[in-house]
């Protein structure tokens, strides 16, 4: 009787560690064998705020990332990992291990985007808000975070001039306040103690220069003019000449809704602070926010005699030293234009 019991009991035990055992592999198997069921190289999943382990794990499973909730539940349940919210992409076919990393270590998928050199605070919020990543009304409010360049810019009304154009890969729900943050930092490694030194040098606080990079920045895109735009403007601050800068007199329109795309005689003659035909010096404010080659312009300008430039026609400009000279470059680049 006792012999037939403890054969029985052995069988059963025998049966339940080949149940564990096989389990055992099968979950192994789930756990490492690589899996895909979507369409596509990839797959996108956005895992919201407050979801459990459990519906993420059905989440993955529906979406064709996983083969199994429960076996993915195990393998988070034996790492004692903690799953994170946000957007991710999943390129596979991948092991139930590998998505499990990406999603406990919140590697989210991270959307490119760029800023234009010369975009205007503005245009950088529309851009935003265009991406998908922050509404414009809330962009524009952080834009106003004056205690980011307070301590480089006392006399700041706003971030124009400060917001750095670069390429920033960011998560699909990156708040405002992250991305500025982002543009202000960059900003801040880009101008850095260096160009503060050099601005300096050339009578310049660290505001003066990045109103002129941003005047620079707008006049031309041609990198090997920025030098010698900078040095008109240079020189003429130092004659007390007007700068006569045509971006700055329709940024101070655009403010105003007064712009309607076409600088004539009387849009130049419209009263703004920005009107560097009518007031001297400098405008109140950038007009834009420059890239590294304007900065650098502005901090170092070439050396020599140019006190005026025209457009080519063609991208690039013609500069000239008296306005004999530049007169004849106006009537000659005018010609050519209109065939006259």
């Amino acid at each position: 009787m006792q012999t037939r019991y403890l054969g029985a009991l052995f069988s059963i035990l025998l049966a339940l560690m080949l149940a564990v055992l096989v389990l055992g592999l099968w979950t192994y198997r789930e756990w490492t064998a690589p899996y895909q069921h979507y369409t596509g190289a990839g797959k996108f999943v956005v895992i919201e705020r407050g979801k459990s382990s459990l519906k993420i794990a059905k989440q993955l499973a529906d979406e064709g990332v996983i083969s199994q909730p429960w076996t993915f539940l195990a393998c988070v349940a034996f790492r004692r990992s903690r799953l994170q919210a946000g957007e991710y992409y999943f390129e596979g076919p991948l092991r139930q291990s590998a998505v499990l990393n990406q999603v406990a270590r919140g590697k989210v998928y991270l959307h490119a985007m760029t800023i234009p050199e010369g975009y205007t605070s503005e245009q950088i919020a529309e851009l935003i808000a265009q991406s998908g990543l922050s509404p414009k009304v809330e962009t524009l409010s952080e834009m106003s975070r004056l205690d980011l360049i307070s301590d480089i810019d006392p006399e700041a009304v706003d971030l124009e001039g400060y917001l750095f154009p670069d390429t920033y890969r960011l998560p699909r729900h990156a708040s405002a306040t992250e991305i500025i943050r982002r543009m202000v930092a960059r900003f801040r490694e880009v101008f850095d103690t260096g160009h503060v030194a050099q601005a300096a040098a050339q009578g310049l606080t660290v505001r003066q220069a990045v109103i002129l990079a941003s005047m620079i920045e707008k006049e031309t895109g041609v990198d090997d003019e920025r030098p010698l735009v900078s040095e008109v403007f240079h020189n003429r601050l130092r004659m007390d000449m007007l700068l006569q800068c045509d971006p700055t007199v329709i940024y101070g329109l655009v403010r105003e809704g007064r712009y309607g795309g076409v600088l004539n005689h009387t849009a130049l003659l419209y009263d703004t602070a920005y009107n560097t035909y009518r007031y001297a010096g400098l405008p109140p404010g950038p007009i834009a926010n420059p890239g590294k080659k304007a900065i650098d312009a502005a901090v170092s300008p070439s050396q020599g005699g140019w006190l005026y430039f025209v457009s080519s026609n063609d991208g690039s400009h013609q500069f000239s030293t008296t306005l004999t000279e530049h007169n004849r470059a106006v009537q000659r680049y005018r010609k050519n234009f209109t065939g006259r």
